[in-house]
């Protein structure tokens, strides 16, 4: 999933419904980085180059519109709207240095937006964002923490081992599904 957007509205959630966005990686080390930052299309690279300058002025940040797109993404007005700021979505974010989304905090940011902007459409009345991963890849488990760190406690940023995984669907009858996974992924 790149991004949420809606062309037609959404229909309204009548009932209890939640919505759990799964992020899988058994075998990647790292989250998809953010792209505008060296797009030739990009005419305001000084803001990728600027926590503090992003921060102050999300709207001159190339994802909002990239080159040869037809509307603004909203990624940024989906987390001003939940938390009365892009800031105050991102508490523990560094206004030293760069956009903290430059690097492996984008696709969590992405995926995070698309869970709250169901949530703010009526599609569901819940979501949540989650990573599962491999055991043993340290790697990506750091980058979660700096996700974690990122949002303080602004969002939940649950992180299921996919071991777990494997035992709970091996306990519901899929053992050869299990036996398969844990032999593929050395789990």
């Amino acid at each position: 999933m790149e991004s949420f957007s809606s062309s037609s509205r959404p229909p309204k959630c009548t009932s209890h419904l939640g919505f759990g966005l799964v992020e899988v990686k058994l075998t990647e080390d790292k989250f998809t980085h953010c792209g505008g930052r060296n797009s030739r299309g990009n005419r305001r690279k000084d803001v990728c180059r600027s926590a503090k300058l992003f921060f102050n002025n999300p709207r001159d940040c190339y994802l909002r519109r990239p080159v040869r797109k037809e509307r603004d993404r909203r990624y940024w007005e989906i987390f001003g709207r939940d938390h009365g700021s892009l800031r105050d979505a991102f508490p523990n974010a560094n206004l030293v240095g760069e956009c903290p989304f430059a690097y492996n905090m984008q696709q969590p940011m992405r995926n995070l937006a698309i869970a709250q902007g169901l949530v703010q459409e009526d599609v569901v009345q819940k979501a949540w964002y989650v990573l599962c991963a491999h055991d043993h890849n340290a790697e990506i488990a750091g980058h979660w923490q700096e996700w974690q760190h990122l949002l303080g406690d602004t969002a939940p940023a649950p992180f299921l081992p996919a071991s777990e995984v494997i035992a709970a669907e091996e306990k519901d009858g899929l053992a050869d599904w299990a036996k398969y996974m844990r032999a593929r992924y050395q789990l």
